[in-house]
């Protein structure tokens, strides 16, 4: 914080993805709104955008949810194996983004539950996580703190259902 708040003063401009951190970088930082700028993100959309897919759901074949995040604490990948540990189905969760060893520490503290299946893929390049957006049946990365996630903006380029939180 002491970097960024130095940075605030040397720099002309100061640039914010969010009308909520513009606020807090003008409170906390003391930077007069008219050095702030909004500029909000993005996604390369060079190919055609998806036709949302649903395949019907049914209690034999598990359902496939996709979680990308590195930060799996404030990617809330806590509650998403909660809540799927409620359901009265079977799934197959493919975690992009975590390397395996902080993913297998994570995992060692929760009791993981009989109907998820773990798949941890690491961290993989961007065409890696658009075939798996094609391949499975939900986008999942359910933020605490971030409010509109890159990923989550790809997925729906993709077609692949997005289920996220009111962040």
């Amino acid at each position: 914080r002491m970097y960024e708040k130095r940075a605030c003063k040397y720099f002309d401009k100061v640039i914010s993805n969010s009308e909520y951190l513009k606020e807090l970088i003008h409170i906390f930082y003391k930077v007069p709104k008219q050095k702030l700028a909004l500029l909000y993100k993005s996604v390369n959309s060079e190919f055609s955008v998806a036709t949302p897919k649903f395949r019907n759901i049914n209690k034999h074949e598990p359902i496939k949810i996709l979680f990308v995040k590195t930060d799996i604490i404030c990617g809330g990948l806590i509650y998403l194996i909660i809540a799927l540990g409620k359901l009265n189905y079977r799934f197959i969760l493919k975690i992009i983004g975590a390397s395996q060893e902080v993913l297998d520490h994570f995992l060692s503290t929760l009791n993981i539950v009989q109907n998820i299946k773990i798949v941890a893929l690491g961290a993989q390049p961007q065409d890696k996580v658009f075939e798996e957006m094609k391949i499975c049946d939900i986008f999942c990365t359910p933020s605490i703190f971030e409010a509109l996630g890159v990923a989550n903006m790809e997925a729906l380029l993709h077609g692949i259902p997005v289920v996220y939180t009111k962040t």
